[in-house]
């Protein structure tokens, strides 16, 4: 059974992400944040309260672990603005 924890986090995450004006993709317990109708990177609860990130492209490619919300979205935001240079 998944975790009420890792739930409400992905869904709080999934609330800023939107808000933030990413294009947000539901994937089961994961969510994928698209540039371009493609996926950008991937995330997913590492526990209740942290994320795991998966960078698709550039320089920051990889999987990040145990990032907060706040975390995640900065290392987004750096990520997209770096492969758009």
């Amino acid at each position: 059974m998944i975790g009420a924890g890792k739930l409400d986090l992905i869904e709080k995450a999934r609330g800023i992400f939107t808000a933030e004006g990413y294009e947000i993709r539901r994937v089961g317990l994961a969510i994928d944040i698209m540039r371009n109708g493609r996926q950008f990177a991937h995330i997913w609860p590492d526990s209740p309260n942290t994320l795991a990130v998966g960078i698709t492209s550039g320089l920051w490619s990889g999987v990040h672990r145990d990032r907060t919300i706040k975390h995640a979205l900065l290392l987004i935001k750096d990520a997209m603005q770096e492969s758009e240079a």
